[in-house]
């Protein structure tokens, strides 16, 4: 788990991001996509798109704000998320979305908030972030894979 001042910072740290959760959404798409160029193949909706036409499809902002969403509820229940966590890890096998995925994903996480949120994303908040993925949330999804 991760101690109560991280999850105090991670709460905070989500409050802020869920405010706009299709707007950060988008965001971190985009800077995922443009992070891991390869990773848009994994997504039916934009493979072999170009990121101009991924980030005009109203697409990516819905998924986008799910996704936010989604990361908000796992934050804001980060030390009882165990089951939300697995049956996520296993709907995302389903779609041939491997653990790695996850395993690599949070420097695009940080990097948005970072984007996001400017001043306000603290180093706290980026400690906080990094001990509950690398912690809890993949070590959670794991178990449904």
């Amino acid at each position: 788990g991760i101690s109560a001042d991280q999850a105090k910072a991670l709460k905070d740290d989500i409050a802020v991001v869920a405010q706009n959760p299709n707007g950060c959404g988008k965001a971190l798409f985009i800077k995922m996509f443009e992070m891991n160029p390869g990773w848009v193949e994994k997504f039916p909706a934009w493979k072999g798109k170009s990121l101009d036409e991924i980030k005009a499809s109203d697409k990516i902002t819905n998924h986008g704000g799910k996704v936010i969403n989604e990361l908000a509820n796992w934050i804001n229940n980060i030390n009882s998320a165990s089951g939300i966590l697995k049956s996520q890890g296993t709907a995302h096998k389903g779609r041939s979305i491997g653990i790695e995925y996850f395993e690599n994903v949070l420097p695009v996480i940080d990097a948005t908030f970072a984007q996001q949120m400017g001043g306000a994303y603290t180093a706290a908040m980026k400690d906080a972030l990094k001990a509950a993925w690398t912690g809890v949330i993949v070590p959670g999804m794991k178990a449904g894979y």
